[in-house]
Parts: structure tokens; sequence; C-alpha cells
């Protein structure tokens, strides 16, 4: 059961992300489901889950817009490792910790994809960032806080610990 649970919140999060997440924007404004569903995992399980899970939901994604395949997962393997790497090294407990986490990938998630979409055009990349990523961000954030508290009981676990370090459980 232990690995269907991430295979399982990646799917949920891709299908979840094609249907009703365009009906939840705000002003052309959407969560990032798949980088909240990669976070966790990396969060929840480490660098290697976190790696694999980000490239097969960035691949997952990039399924949608072929001329740029593999730009997702490239982004997304990146920041699930990135994150389950730096998972011992902080108190992932907190929903203010979620909050800040989530809010700090999607930036460096959207820095890294805008760069190489937009082919290092600095103006166009600094225009995306101010006017969609910042505002992406903290959307998602908002509802990552609430994904991660809702999905903390069924990882198994008896807090809603994610990237517990040993310092901070001593």
């Amino acid at each position: 059961m232990s690995i269907l649970m991430p295979i399982l919140v990646g799917y949920v999060a891709l299908a979840l992300q094609a249907t009703l997440v365009p009906h939840l924007g705000i002003a052309g404004i959407r969560p990032d489901l798949p980088l909240v569903a990669t976070a966790m995992i990396a969060l929840g399980r480490g660098a290697t889950a976190g790696t694999t899970a980000g490239f097969l939901i960035g691949l997952g994604q990039d399924l949608t817009n072929p001329a740029f395949l593999g730009l997702n997962a490239l982004a997304k393997s990146l920041l699930g490792h990135g994150l389950g790497t730096l998972r011992e090294r902080f108190d992932a407990g907190t929903a203010a910790t979620h909050v800040a986490v989530l809010f700090v990938a999607t930036i460096l998630h959207d820095l890294l994809y805008l760069t190489i979409y937009m082919r290092l055009v600095l103006s166009e990349i600094m225009l995306a960032l101010a006017t969609r990523t910042l505002p992406t961000a903290v959307y998602t954030a908002l509802v990552g806080m609430c994904a991660f508290a809702l999905l903390a009981p069924m990882s198994g676990r008896r807090s809603s610990r994610f990237g517990r370090s040993r310092i901070a459980s001593q």
C-alpha cells in the first residue's frame, strides 16, 4: 500500500488539474496541484521518490504541450529532488511552513520553467513572474496547505509532520 499512495496522489492531482482547477481560477490565476503533489511526495518520502514523482507528474503535464515535452518533467523533478533533500533540514509540520515551502517552490519552479519557455528574454520572464507567478504561488500555497492537512492522516503518520528533522524531534 505504501507505493500506491504516491501514485494515487499524482494521478488525482493531474486529473483535478485538468478538470476542476480551471473552474477555480480567479482572474486567470489557478493553483498548481501537480506541484503540490510533487512537494507532498518529496517531503514525505525523500529525494529519490520526489525526483521520480516529479518527473512522472511533470511528464503527465507535458503530454498536453508536445512543443515543450519534458520541460515540466525537468522542473518538477528538480523541485522534487530539492525538497526531498531538504526535508531533514527543517520542521515542515506547521501550516505556516507548508505555506512558505509551497510559495517558494512555486516561484522556483516557475522561474526555471519560464527561463526555458521564454528563451531567456529577461523582460518577458520578469513580467510573467510579477503578473502570473506571484499570484499563482499564493494560491498554490493556500490550496496546498489544505491538501497537506487533508492527506496527512492518510499517510499513516501520527501527526501531520512532513520532513520533520532529527534536530526538531529531540
